[in-house]
């Protein structure tokens, strides 16, 4: 099972801008991956309790502020997907370590992508279809 490491992210002086929001975005959609894989392996070995639920929902929210953000300052939901899966890449490969396979970590990154993409597809007032 995924954990999330409890050190919290201390930023680097030397960063610009675009890498700290990327840091931000890329630890958000780290957080909702792990959180998606607890939430599947409770379900796979018996049930998921409430405090599950709720926080696996609660990072898919975070994920979807984040996105709304995003958007409002010009983003599109191709380019904080593209911005998500590099940096939530970088930030799942600091937790679980260099021997993570590309692969799964592409995967596992795209599940709280896709919940996002058809959360904003049903939404009816989104402009992002």
């Amino acid at each position: 099972m995924l954990t999330r490491n409890a050190q919290a992210h201390k930023p680097e002086a030397n960063l610009d801008i675009k890498e700290l929001i990327g840091r931000c975005v890329g630890h958000a959609v780290a957080d909702a991956t792990c959180a998606l894989a607890r939430a599947l392996h409770c379900y796979r070995t018996g049930a998921v309790d409430p405090a599950t639920k709720d926080f696996a929902a609660d990072q898919m929210a975070r994920l979807l502020n984040l996105y709304s953000r995003a958007r409002a300052a010009g983003l599109t939901l191709r380019s904080f997907g593209e911005a998500a899966r590099h940096h939530g890449t970088i930030v799942l490969r600091e937790r679980l370590g260099s021997d993570a396979c590309d692969k799964d970590l592409d995967e596992m990154i795209s599940w709280p992508l896709e919940l996002l993409r058809r959360a904003l597809r049903e939404d009816q007032s989104c402009p992002v279809h």
